[in-house]
């Protein structure tokens, strides 16, 4: 999946800065989260706009992505007034990315002044993400066709018809090209953890309609509790990411004997990552060392692992695949009866008991599993 960037906005000074280091560590080598901080300084100390002396402490901190989101008018009539510019882009120029709120909730800035706002910025060689809706749509159309490949790889384009208010649209558009070149491109509008499971591979499908193309996510509201940023909301998105990425179909962990039941759901259009059940018969497996490699490669690579266990049955060598999800980061979900399961891994942040197949299956990933700390 050429998902390659999480971007996580409104931090504030209610969360520590060591807390954000701390969850880059440890998502870093999967899909790394961008930090994105709301730059306002008519609101700067409120809900969402972090001080002055936060994002000194935030920057110190050296993370490998970070991003500055311009909003409200003062920061852009700072930009367009020559005495006040230079001090202004050159606090902006120590984020990896800026992205300009403009025109979002009003008509604030002529056409004229907005696109002032892009050339001058972009002049100043910082990499801009362009706010794409409604009100923005024409001065990007404007701006963006008079410049070279070079200068267009530091120009990305978030898709955000909600403007912040965390409203998903109803259908997500594809990436969007300059000629032969294509923009990096964002999608917002209603993300969360609660609803990655949805929307992710709606966008996805859009996003690599007619290429296989690098895209990035931004959520604000939906990793919000009570208007405060939830920590908790961020690691079950990166969590779900982290598992998600290049991962697809159900490996079936069950008795030889239930085969033929996968085999049926494959057929029916369920989409499965265990070839097991395709040599299930008695020596159709030619090289068991080859097989037991196998699934544990199908296992790593499986977007959930579905445990089945029927009355009076004792599971061997399912036992051991599901603990091999476990440690791969893939959701179990078990369906029976385990009286000889420990209760220990039942507790585990990944485990799920479903009453049957089908919901098992189906059933969206739990948040409370997912933002379960290791032990």
């Amino acid at each position: 999946m050429p998902l390659t960037l999480v971007s996580l906005t409104g931090a504030d000074d209610k969360v520590a800065p060591a807390a954000l280091a701390a969850i880059t560590a440890r998502y870093a080598k999967a899909v790394p989260p961008e930090w994105a901080i709301l730059y306002c300084p008519e609101k700067e100390g409120t809900a969402r706009y972090p001080t002055a002396a936060w994002r000194e402490a935030f920057l110190a901190l050296g993370l490998p992505f970070t991003a500055a989101h311009l909003c409200g008018p003062q920061v852009f009539r700072e930009i367009l007034d020559p005495a006040t510019a230079p001090g202004r882009i050159a606090d902006l120029s120590r984020y990896g990315r800026v992205q300009l709120n403009i025109n979002a909730r009003r008509p604030e800035f002529t056409e004229e002044e907005v696109l002032a706002i892009y050339r001058t910025l972009h002049q100043a060689g910082l990499h801009l993400i362009l706010q794409h809706h409604h009100a923005s749509r024409r001065a990007i159309e404007k701006f963006v066709p008079g410049l070279d490949a070079a200068s267009l790889s530091r120009i990305d384009l978030l898709y955000d018809e909600s403007k912040g208010t965390g409203t998903a649209p109803e259908q997500w558009p594809p990436i969007s090209t300059v000629g032969p070149v294509p923009l990096r491109c964002g999608y917002a509008g209603g993300l969360g953890p609660d609803v990655l499971e949805e929307e992710l591979p709606r966008i996805h499908e859009s996003a690599t309609a007619w290429r296989d193309l690098p895209y990035f996510i931004d959520m604000e509201s939906g990793i919000r509790t009570d208007n405060e940023f939830d920590l908790a909301k961020v690691e079950a998105v990166l969590q779900f990411v982290a598992t998600a990425k290049g991962r697809g179909g159900v490996y079936f962990a069950s008795k030889v004997k239930h085969a033929h039941r996968w085999l049926a759901l494959r057929a029916a259009g369920v989409k499965t990552a265990s070839s097991w059940i395709d040599e299930a018969g008695e020596g159709e497996t030619a090289d068991y060392a080859e097989l037991s490699e196998r699934c544990l490669e199908e296992i790593a690579g499986a977007g959930r692992l579905v445990l089945y266990c029927e009355p009076d049955e004792i599971l061997k060598g399912a036992i051991l695949e599901a603990g091999a999800a476990l440690m791969a980061g893939v959701p179990v979900f078990a369906v029976g009866e385990f009286a000889s399961l420990s209760r220990v891994f039942r507790q585990h942040r990944l485990w799920h008991e479903c009453p049957s197949v089908e919901d098992a299956i189906s059933r969206p990933l739990s948040l409370q599993n997912l933002t379960c700390q290791r032990r």
